[in-house]
């Protein structure tokens, strides 16, 4: 589950998936999470980039941070 401090990210479930492209699969799901929840705060999109941290695996991390700067 990804939680957000001001309840815009919560309810929301984290799911597994194999992928052969991740850095598209998590720029996808950061933004459908972005939209749908409204998020535009800074706090709330460091927030939610955070959460894609503490849910994926280190070997992850360079890819999702990769995909939050190009958002």
């Amino acid at each position: 589950m990804i939680t957000c401090s001001e309840g815009r990210v919560a309810d929301s479930d984290a799911v597994t998936k194999d992928s052969v492209d991740p850095l598209g699969d998590f720029r996808q799901s950061m933004l459908q999470m972005i939209v749908e929840k409204e998020i535009v705060g800074v706090q709330e999109l460091l927030e939610l980039l955070q959460e894609f941290l503490a849910l994926n695996s280190p070997r992850y991390h360079r890819i999702i941070l990769r995909a939050f700067c190009e958002i």
